[in-house]
């Protein structure tokens, strides 16, 4: 017979490693507990934050900001870095406060409207209450960087600016002409920066003429977003131009008062040969294209409003890139 082998004695387990296994065990679930939180939270706070932005249309809202810089360039005597972001940041929070306000105010017809309807206050992503708080957080904000850092003319009209695009709001459900005012309002930056360098003084021909060449293009710009979305503006029950002669009419002779007002900073030196061709050049093709659009399906004027967009926006750069090159230019032999 085979010997039996004796049966081994159970092992008493370790307390020592028992307890440190338990540990172990309920500190990973911890972690992992607090990591989901943390990216619960993450997640939400990223929402929120690109709540705020929309509601505030940080980029459009960034562009605006520099049309102030763009204005004290041209007229300032000596570049003032510290005064050049001041006015930068100040204007910045203002254009955000007044896009948040006009969100604020036109919540209902955003709600209508399929270009608007996903904007936060619809979708109700931020309450009214907190888009209001926000708003007076950026007024009070661009106030106190404005008076405290540049000429105060500069400030009063960056206020005035802000109140004139509120009583804009209040035009569009009351007059189809409204668009000539929100135009004169939308240029106001323009000579903010222009007295932000030496106050009354600073508003010359020059400026008077940038003011007049961005007021005009307001006029091309809306008129191509009421080309799209007309039915939808109707319907929400704003008031504008909508027929499509008087709006062909209108743009055409935007553009041709656009082309007046190049020539005639040629003429004043502000642009370069080079430049002015450029930009006359791309007014006539974009005035063809609006002939063409008139005449054509809803599909090629949408194609022909994109394409003016990219040609605008590059072609108008060149003579700001061009005065900024001659500025250092100049500043570098002052040096010297």
């Amino acid at each position: 017979p085979k010997p039996q082998t004796p049966n081994p004695k159970p092992q008493t387990p370790n307390p020592l490693s028992s307890f440190l296994e338990m540990k172990l065990y309920s500190c990973s679930n911890f972690i992992k507990i607090r990591m989901t939180g943390l990216r619960n939270f993450t997640r939400a706070a990223g929402k929120k934050l690109r709540a705020y932005g929309d509601l505030s249309k940080i980029k459009l809202s960034l562009m605006n900001g520099c049309s102030p810089i763009v204005g004290y360039l041209a007229v300032a005597p000596t570049f003032d870095p510290l005064l050049a972001l001041a006015l930068f940041g100040g204007n910045t929070l203002m254009a955000m406060c007044s896009q948040s306000s006009g969100q604020l105010i036109e919540k209902n017809e955003d709600a209508i409207m399929n270009r608007t309807k996903a904007r936060p206050l619809p979708m109700h992503l931020i309450s009214p209450a907190a888009a209001l708080v926000f708003s007076g957080a950026l007024f009070a904000s661009s106030n106190l960087l404005l008076f405290s850092s540049v000429h105060w003319s500069s400030a009063v009209l960056t206020n005035l600016t802000f109140f004139g695009y509120l009583y804009y709001l209040r035009l569009k459900k009351q007059t189809k002409w409204n668009t000539a005012f929100g135009a004169i309002v939308g240029s106001m930056p323009l000579l903010v920066g222009n007295l932000a360098a030496s106050s009354v003084s600073a508003v010359d021909l020059g400026a008077i003429l940038d003011f007049a060449y961005l007021t005009f293009w307001q006029f091309v710009h809306f008129y191509t977003i009421v080309w799209k979305y007309g039915a939808e503006y109707r319907e929400a029950g704003f008031k504008m131009v909508d027929e499509p002669r008087a709006i062909a009419a209108i743009m055409l002779a935007s553009l041709l008062v656009m082309c007046v007002i190049i020539h005639l900073k040629s003429k004043e030196k502000d642009y370069s040969v080079v430049s002015s061709v450029l930009l006359l050049l791309t007014h006539l093709a974009f005035a063809l294209c609006v002939v063409r659009c008139f005449r054509g399906t809803l599909k090629m004027r949408y194609l022909f409003l994109n394409i003016y967009k990219l040609f605008f926006f590059f072609f108008a750069m060149m003579p700001t890139c061009e005065y900024l090159l001659k500025h250092a230019k100049s500043q570098r032999h002052e040096h010297r």
